[in-house]
């Protein structure tokens, strides 16, 4: 099923990257590693908003922060495990998110 089928209000596709982002808060970067920097390079995110989850394997929180112009208390990095595809997995996110507005801790543990 495709996911504009299932939530037709909720899920939205694009070619515009930057579109997608001024339209969310919290963004999710699933592409692959050779992709990362140029599209980060290539963006515009506003610090005051945006929090960036990266899935790129091999991207540092350090690069992360320094391509997208975010700060890094902004930045995360994270790892599914394979089993999280049924909900019986778990999530791996560094730095652990703080306390402050964005709490991934509470929209990640329900992945397993």
């Amino acid at each position: 099923d495709s996911p504009t089928l299932s939530f037709p209000y909720q899920v939205t596709i694009s070619d515009d990257p930057q579109l997608r982002i001024n339209n969310s808060d919290l963004l999710f970067l699933c592409i692959l590693p050779q992709q990362a920097e140029n599209l980060l390079s290539e963006v515009s995110f506003d610090e005051r908003r945006h929090n960036l989850v990266s899935l790129v394997s091999t991207a540092t929180l350090a690069d992360l922060a320094s391509c997208s112009k975010l700060p890094p208390s902004s930045v995360y990095r994270m790892i599914c495990l394979p089993s999280v595809a049924q909900l019986q997995g778990v999530c791996l996110l560094a730095p652990p998110s703080s306390s402050s507005s964005l709490d991934l801790q509470s929209l990640l543990e329900n992945l397993g």
